[in-house]
């Protein structure tokens, strides 16, 4: 299996990302959300609706809890906010036709689109965490970025080559051989390389059980 590659600066990867929509876990919540702390009063908790996005949100929510029960074929909901449509995908065409059905049951006011993907978010996730904090065990060296990148479907790990141990890096990333991995090489940036995730790492979450989101990407 040949894994691809493809050559972006890094700051193009950012502003791409950020165009392409929030990411929802199957759970319910979305990248970036902070976890709620239902005891403490905020300007975030008060009724003030400042993006014009609540009712959709609660909506979102309401739908994931419908969805719930397909959670191990549930290969991520994406929501558009610039063209108000949720994306749907799943493994396999058994788990969509059970997604359609439900909500064409809910009654729900939300645009939705459905998708049939490979793998699923858990699948994914872990494999991203997994190789992206425990690089010295199988790359034999740190400064890998990157994550799992739901609307491509795959884990994505970024590598600079003319940083550090780029070249070894990419080496072990193409002896994985793994197609649910894509390598991206990246320009240098001001500061180094792309943003590694080593042996401690911790990755960045929306609270509990939340995707861990990847900035920098762009999809497929």
């Amino acid at each position: 299996m040949t894994i691809r590659v493809r050559r972006f600066a890094v700051a193009a990867l950012v502003a791409a990302f950020l165009t392409a929509g929030a990411v929802a876990s199957a759970y319910g919540s979305e990248a970036g959300d902070p976890a709620p702390d239902s005891n403490k009063v905020t300007p975030s908790s008060l009724p003030l609706d400042v993006t014009g996005d609540a009712a959709f949100s609660e909506e979102r929510d309401r739908l994931y809890a419908l969805l719930s029960p397909l959670l191990d074929s549930n290969g991520s909901y994406i929501w558009d906010f610039e063209n108000e449509i949720l994306t749907i995908q799943m493994t396999s065409e058994a788990a969509l036709d059970q997604v359609r059905e439900i909500i064409a049951d809910s009654g729900t006011f939300l645009t939705t689109d459905f998708v049939h993907v490979q793998y699923s978010e858990r699948e994914l996730n872990e494999l991203a965490d997994y190789l992206l904090g425990n690089q010295l065990e199988w790359a034999g060296a740190t400064g890998i970025g990157g994550g799992y990148l739901p609307q491509a479907n795959r884990v994505i790990l970024q590598v600079d080559p003319d940083y550090g141990d780029g070249p070894a890096l990419i080496h072990a990333i193409e002896e994985l051989n793994d197609p649910r991995v894509n390598l991206e090489l990246v320009e240098p940036s001001e500061t180094g390389g792309p943003e590694s995730r080593i042996d401690d790492y911790a990755p960045w979450s929306a609270g509990p059980k939340s995707r861990r989101g990847l900035l920098g990407c762009v999809v497929y």
